[in-house]
Order: C-alpha cells, then structure tokens, then sequence
C-alpha cells in the first residue's frame, strides 16, 4: 500500500533498506538474469518502473503504463502482462530496451475476449492466464500462436 520496496538477503536477513515508488506497488520480478527487479503500480497509481537489486534510483520505462498487473518474463525475453481494465487484455513489453517499444502494438491479439489478471510461464516456456469472467485457465504456445 505504502510503495516501499525492501531487500531480503538468501539467509532471510533484511539489511533495512528501502525504496519507495509511491502507492500501488504490484506486481513484482526479477528480470531473467537478476540483474533487474521490474515493478509496475496498478489500481492505486500507474507506470513500469526497473530498479537494481542494491536499491538504486528507479528508472521509470513506462510511466502512464495504467493497470499492468501479474506479469512474467517469457523465454524470448519479453515481458508478458495484463491490463487489468476497460478492455482487459494480454500485452508484452521489451523492457529489456530502454525505452521499451508501446504496449498498445504488442496486444496478443490471440488471447482477446477474456479478462486477464495475470500471466506466468510454465516449465515448458508457455504463456498461462486466466478468464476472470468465466474462472477458465488457459494455457498458449507462443511458438505455435496458439
């Protein structure tokens, strides 16, 4: 609620440091490599936002971003999310690139007509999401557009 971004240590320690990006901090990951957490504020604010793991200054990547919520990074690298409003769909953002190409142009045009909240990869590099309207959990191969 509060918007402040703490670091745990793999022991559990907790070295008291904080970052603040506002209210609305959720969600949260790690880029594949570690080197990044991307964070985004949905419902309360908006915006993508990157910070380092040390607590470094963040470095906003889509600031009107509005509603990205439960997003993973799939195995091409890209981040996959919901908008999470209105016209609820699935979206991918380079944000490996700064700055990250329009949302607006990378709608997975296969998953429309259901309202995602989330979205997370599977072991095998699949996208899987869910139908708020219907309680439905699907599961698309990239690879295969389907």
């Amino acid at each position: 609620m509060t918007g402040d971004i703490g670091r745990l240590f793999p022991d559990g320690t907790y070295d008291g440091s904080i970052v603040n990006l506002g209210p609305g901090v959720n969600p949260i990951t790690f880029s594949p490599d570690n080197d990044w957490v991307f964070i985004a504020r949905d419902f309360m604010d908006k915006g993508l936002f990157k910070i380092r793991p040390d607590g470094s200054e963040p470095t906003p990547l889509l600031p009107d971003l509005v509603n990205f919520n439960g997003f993973d990074f799939g195995p091409d690298g890209w981040l996959y999310g919901p908008l999470y409003s209105g016209d609820a769909k699935l979206i991918k953002v380079n944000a490996t690139k700064t700055p990250p190409l329009d949302p607006a142009t990378d709608v997975l045009d296969a998953i429309t007509g259901i309202a995602p909240s989330a979205a997370k990869f599977d072991s095998q590099g699949r996208l899987v999401t869910n139908d708020l309207f219907t309680g439905r959990i699907l599961r698309m191969d990239l690879g295969r557009g389907r």
